[in-house]
C-alpha cells in the first residue's frame, strides 16, 4: 500500500466529514474559520476534512465534536451506520 492511498479518506472518515461535520457547521452557521479557532487546527486542516479530502487522526475528530457540541461516540457510531448503509447496502 503507498503512502499516499493510506491517507485517502475511506468510507467511515468520508461519511463522517461530508454528513456529519459538515451538517453540524451548517447548523451552528459556522465558518471553517469559526471551527479552527475553536478547536487549534488550522482553517486549511479544517476545509479539507470537512470537504473529505483528507482523513482526520481521532485526535482532530474529537476536538471538532467537541467543538461542535456533538456526542464524539454518538458521532462516530452514527457515521459508521451511515458508511455501512451507503458502501455495503447494510442497515
Amino acid at each position: 500500500m503507498s503512502k499516499s492511498s493510506y491517507r485517502d479518506p475511506g468510507p467511515l472518515s468520508d461519511e463522517l466529514s461530508k454528513l456529519f461535520l459538515h451538517q453540524q457547521k451548517v447548523e451552528l452557521k459556522w465558518t471553517d474559520q469559526d471551527v479552527a479557532d475553536r478547536t487549534g487546527i488550522s482553517r486549511g486542516q479544517i476545509n479539507s476534512i470537512i470537504q473529505g479530502r483528507k482523513q482526520p487522526t481521532l485526535g482532530e475528530v474529537d476536538a471538532i465534536c467537541f467543538a461542535m457540541d456533538m456526542p464524539f461516540g454518538e458521532t462516530v457510531t452514527k457515521a459508521d451506520q451511515a458508511s455501512m448503509r451507503r458502501h455495503f447496502g447494510k442497515k
